[in-house]
């Protein structure tokens, strides 16, 4: 039996692990799982439903339309900002990874130099 695309589309469910993007893998929107929590309690995510006794997910659709609808609200200014803070964020982590660099050179230096008892 062959599903077309819609159908799969309108009836496939999604969980938290593919919806949210972690650091270890990029999920269908750009939210952490505790983010998404956050805007599902706020009102401003679409509220999963339960699919067992403690498993939650949404219908693929949902998200799609979610995602549509997040596009379309998306003003020049809210993406020049996200770009901004996402390069702040960029050379945040590079600072802290050369000064953890030169922390470990300076120990590494400090232990050679160091005489063995």
């Amino acid at each position: 039996m062959s599903h077309s695309a819609s159908d799969i589309r309108q009836h496939r469910l999604v969980a938290m692990d593919e919806v949210a993007t972690t650091r270890d893998k990029p999920g269908l929107v750009p939210f952490s799982p505790s983010h998404i929590k956050r805007l599902i309690d706020e009102g401003e995510f679409p509220e999963p439903f339960y699919v067992g006794l403690r498993k939650r997910a949404w219908k693929l659709s949902t998200i799609l339309d979610y995602i549509e609808k997040l596009a379309s609200e998306t003003k020049p200014e809210v993406l020049e900002e996200r770009a901004r803070l996402a390069e702040l964020a960029k050379n945040a982590r590079l600072h802290h990874a050369r000064a953890r660099m030169a922390r470990t050179a300076k120990a590494e230096a400090g232990a050679e130099a160091a005489p063995c008892a």
